[in-house]
């Protein structure tokens, strides 16, 4: 058997379901058709030992081609391999690194774009509001208080700050902005975090506690205190006597925010990102179940430190200065999630690469 109809029979094995090994294939019948390349190949057969794929995800699998750096079209070893250009491999020896770049490819084929419904904006005598800080904590509370019949606006408004410890704050800052478009990785996102000569306006929260109190009165500023985002928010709905009308969404899982990143890389090189395609993705990730965030990596843990101790005085100072109401424990700020994990693998992000392609357009049985 030719080369290339032992690489189409083994393609048509994989298209069917089948999970043997290149090493390990026997062949089988034979396909006309294209020569799909060792790493697409691979791949199909890892998603197919997650339980397989929808015929739409395997097209996509077996014809993308991954835009950006990367090791070159590599021939599968067999006695008629092409004798030049790059040496052959064998596919389930490749590197998680090549295999993620053909899954990502192909996640931005399978991505819709979705329509975005804008809510109109909320007219009403209700009472009114602001939220200020990390934007998890601001949307999820500027959504229950809206559904509560509050007015979002300045006029004599209740002004919560949300206060986090640093750590979930920028973890908070990095979703959202992966969320938005960025194509950042954790560890690079922290490096731009210490490297601006001042801190963020959503993380300085004590000076930003201080420019809300000088626009208002400062009986209706809060500052909301808590070791989590979901905490702080349910400090605030305490604060404003609000019993939450849904359950707080969950967070989206870190190795979900890395894969976003590197799709949102592919995008910008396609020309598709932004919002419509965003909302897409979501449906997508949305079988990655949620996690706790991350910590810092190990060169942040002092710029941690020096911050946190940084904030917590200036909050406290700021209370007896300017006379804003701080609800919760500033000690929470010190807090650190000593468990957590301080990165996202390749291997986790490739893992959750192959459950997504799985889990779309409704697939099959392997």
């Amino acid at each position: 058997m030719t080369y290339a109809d032992a690489v189409r029979s083994w393609s048509a094995h994989l298209s069917s379901g089948g999970t043997t090994t290149w090493t390990a294939f026997d062949g089988g019948p034979v396909e006309s058709g294209p020569v799909p390349h060792a790493a697409n190949l691979e791949l199909l057969r890892r998603v197919n030992l997650a339980g397989g794929a929808a015929p739409r995800v395997v097209e996509a699998l077996l014809a993308v081609d991954p835009p950006g750096r990367g090791a070159l079209d590599q021939p599968l070893t067999h006695p008629d391999a092409p004798r030049f250009g790059a040496p052959a491999v064998v596919p389930e020896e490749l590197p998680d690194e090549e295999l993620l770049r053909v899954a990502v490819a192909a996640l931005v084929e399978l991505t819709p774009t979705s329509l975005i419904e804008t809510a109109p904006a909320a007219r009403g005598r209700g009472r009114r509001f602001r939220v200020h800080g990390v934007p998890g904590a601001t949307s999820a509370m500027r959504r229950s208080l809206l559904d509560h019949g509050w007015v979002e606006g300045q006029w004599r408004a209740v002004d919560l700050v949300f206060v986090v410890p640093l750590e979930e704050g920028v973890a908070d800052l990095w979703r959202h902005r992966v969320r938005e478009g960025a194509a950042v990785s954790w560890p690079r996102f922290w490096r731009r975090v210490m490297g601006e000569p001042r801190l963020r306006p959503r993380l300085d929260v004590a000076d930003l506690a201080e420019r809300v109190t000088a626009s208002t009165k400062p009986s209706r500023v809060h500052v909301c205190v808590g070791a989590s985002v979901a905490d702080a928010v349910a400090v605030a709905e305490g604060v404003v006597g609000l019993t939450p009308s849904e359950p707080p969404r969950a967070a989206e899982a870190p190795v979900a925010t890395a894969l976003r990143a590197r799709v949102n890389q592919v995008l910008a090189i396609a020309g598709r990102a932004g919002a419509p395609t965003a909302a897409g993705l979501d449906a997508l990730l949305a079988v990655i179940p949620p996690a706790p965030p991350l910590r810092a990596p190990a060169f942040a843990d002092d710029h941690v430190t020096t911050t946190t101790a940084s904030l917590r005085d200036a909050l406290a100072g700021g209370q007896r200065r300017a006379g804003y109401a701080v609800h919760g424990d500033l000690a929470i700020l010190d807090s650190r999630g000593q468990d957590a994990p301080r990165e996202v693998t390749t291997h986790q992000v490739l893992a959750a690469a192959i459950a997504v392609l799985h889990a779309a357009d409704h697939p099959r049985s392997a």
